[in-house]
């Protein structure tokens, strides 16, 4: 299999590991944007700096790992030369170009699978699993939070250069943290309206918005909450449930996810601990490979990741319009 990683910040590096340990026999080439360091990295067999060189390479399979607003015009390129796709979170900041990507990659018959890793998260899953067991009855209303201090996000770089503190890269705490928009809407149902604030409430050094809560209408009747930032200097990232015959608690920093019925209490249904953490990668990996030999579909595909970028956008504008936004 011949792969092209295209982007090698923390998480590319990350892939790199990755499709490294599930495809050892694989040629894979690291199409940097930078040309300073010429060095070929740990894992990889060769290093490019320009697109041209890197479809040269004719590849299977390209990992599209670049700021947001580069995705789509990465994504397009590779598609056409005849690769499959898989695409980091979120997908695009526009719907339209989106859209496009993906019908070029139907008419292509290239699969696109997107980076919402979190799906692939066994204390996730089996908050999941009991809804779809029925163990919690009916789902009346899901809450969601996830923080962190942005600084410490990725503390070898200084924050202020990140595509997360730049709007025009695709930063802001909408879109950047729009795994729990993907999650609620995996776990709850399909979303039919939003409302939202959001804004700058801290004094990092960046030009978007780095707090935000949105308040999410379920068709199926049930309610959400989600609350992002990228302020905490204690990080979280947890999940609650709420049915007619019981509570689901997920923790995401430890892994645990715990049920809650009446007449029994709570009782732990996941203590996966912090070695889930890169067992979730390799999961999501190992599926994209698979896609791509043509033995499984997307867990995650380009249809989910359109639709978060639709929901996401929809929160955006609630937020600037100060009103409810129906999808």
């Amino acid at each position: 299999m011949r792969i092209v990683l295209v982007g090698l910040g923390i998480i590319g590096r990350r892939h790199l590991a990755n499709l490294r340990t599930l495809e050892p026999h694989a040629r894979i080439t690291v199409l940097r944007h930078t040309a300073g360091n010429s060095t070929v990295p740990a894992g990889a067999d060769s290093v490019v700096f320009n697109l041209e060189d890197a479809l040269a390479e004719r590849p299977d399979l390209a990992f599209i790992c670049v700021p947001t607003a580069l995705h789509v015009a990465a994504g397009l390129a590779f598609v056409q030369s005849g690769a499959h796709l898989f695409i980091e979170k979120p997908l695009s900041l526009d719907t339209v170009a989106a859209q496009t990507l993906l019908e070029e990659s139907r008419y292509a018959a290239r699969i696109v699978a997107v980076g919402y890793n979190l799906r692939f998260s066994r204390s996730l899953r089996a908050m999941y699993d009991a809804v779809r067991e029925g163990r919690i009855g009916r789902v009346m209303s899901g809450r969601a939070e996830v923080g962190q201090y942005l600084p410490d996000w990725r503390p070898e770089a200084d924050y202020r250069t990140t595509s997360s503190a730049q709007a025009k890269l695709g930063g802001g705490v909408i879109f950047e943290l729009s795994h729990e928009i993907d999650y609620l809407r995996w776990l709850v149902g399909e979303v039919g309206a939003v409302q939202a604030m959001a804004g700058k409430l801290s004094d990092l050094e960046l030009d978007t918005d780095d707090t935000a809560d949105i308040l999410l209408s379920f068709r199926n009747g049930a309610l959400g909450n989600i609350h992002l930032d990228m302020t905490q200097r204690s990080a979280v990232r947890q999940c609650r449930l709420v049915g007619t015959d019981g509570t689901l608690t997920w923790d995401g920093i430890s892994g645990e996810t715990r049920l809650f019925r009446a007449n029994e209490g709570w009782s732990v249904l996941v203590r996966a601990g912090s070695e889930e953490r890169n067992a979730m990668y390799l999961s999501q990996t190992a599926n994209v490979l698979a896609c791509v030999r043509g033995d499984e579909t997307p867990v995650v595909d380009g249809r989910t990741g359109v639709r978060v970028v639709e929901i996401a956008r929809a929160a955006a504008r609630a937020a600037r319009e100060g009103r409810r936004v129906s999808l």
